[in-house]
């Protein structure tokens, strides 16, 4: 486990919620262009919260490498189910 990109997927997830909560904020404002840079701030924090996410996500299969089988047996049960229709 990479203590350093844990840390980092933690803060990239922690600054996305923010910059979501904030553009959400920017859209309630009567001003002239809040939209547009409201909408910018909320993809803004939506694209690097799921790189923080994504990167959480690596680091915890890391840990618990078991998991990962898991998901993958459920997702081939998945597809022959959709295989078979």
């Amino acid at each position: 486990m990479n203590w350093f990109l844990l840390l980092l997927g933690l803060f990239l997830w922690t600054i996305g919620g923010l910059s979501v909560w904030r553009g959400v904020h920017i859209l309630d404002y009567d001003l002239s262009g809040s939209n547009i840079v409201g909408t910018i701030v909320i993809c803004f924090g939506l694209f690097v919260g799921l790189i923080g996410l994504w990167i959480l996500h690596h680091e915890f299969l890391k840990i618990n490498p078991e998991l990962d089988r898991t998901v993958q047996s459920v997702s081939e049960w998945i597809r022959s189910k959709l295989n078979a229709a």
